[in-house]
């Protein structure tokens, strides 16, 4: 059963970001001509690796594996070695998320360091301004986290399309952040679930509509929700 309520990889991704703005440090002390000479030869994605983004990667990858390693248990005659790899290429994909999310955020970094020092700032204001430049934004936190999520239901998906009476159903938090598709298919369907192909027909999407008459679009076994959601497919 996945976490529910949590945001992946935040906390590895702030850490992160802290040490990346220490590491301004090394600019103190210099006159103007060596910070330009050193911001201009820096690789900042180079530095922002050897801060602890590789670590970060590995996490994410890790976890992916976890969640297959999880889903294989209840695939007692085993799983193919070609899902494995189709799901190991999404992985590597979301891998992807993070990266060029981390390269906009060295090269924006680098851009906004060099015009601080051209235009005279000190240390402590291009620190500080820095400082609201995220890479752990709330954006990245949920795109990372819906990531997972939707890789986990691409792989319920996939792991048991060969075991087409397989029934799901819809789990996680309810509260007063639950958007109101969600809380109607939490709440209205059926306790005996749905097969994947009813839910591909729409048994969710009519449930949605039904009970949030201003819901729009699908409401599907891969995407739920939509971004960001909080919800995950249950296997009765």
């Amino acid at each position: 059963m996945p976490e529910t309520g949590t945001y992946f990889l935040q906390k590895e991704l702030e850490g992160l970001e802290a040490s990346f703005i220490a590491r301004l440090k090394a600019f103190e002390g210099l006159n103007y001509s060596q910070r330009i000479a050193l911001a201009v030869q820096v690789d900042f994605f180079q530095e922002l690796q050897e801060a602890g983004l590789s670590n970060v990667l590995q996490k994410m990858i890790s976890e992916y594996g976890g969640i297959l390693s999880q889903l294989e248990k209840l695939k007692p005659k085993g799983v193919q070695a070609y899902t494995i790899k189709e799901l190991d290429l999404i992985a590597n994909l979301d891998a992807e998320l993070i990266l060029g999310h981390a390269k906009n955020y060295a090269t924006q970094f680098k851009s906004e360091l060099i015009k601080g020092y051209v235009s005279g700032e000190d240390y402590k204001s291009i620190a500080a301004r820095l400082s609201e430049s995220r890479l752990a934004t709330n954006q990245i936190i949920a795109a990372v986290t819906t990531a997972k999520d939707t890789f986990r239901a691409s792989a319920v998906a996939k792991l048991f399309e060969d075991e087409p009476d397989t029934r799901f159903k819809l789990e996680g938090i309810l509260d007063n952040r639950t958007r109101c598709s969600c809380k109607a298919v939490l709440s209205y369907q059926s306790k005996e679930g749905y097969t994947k192909e009813e839910i591909d027909k729409g048994a969710w999407t009519k449930i949605a509509k039904q009970f949030c008459p201003k819901f729009e679009g699908q409401y599907t076994f891969t995407f739920r929700g939509g971004f960001n959601c909080r919800h995950y497919v249950e296997i009765l």
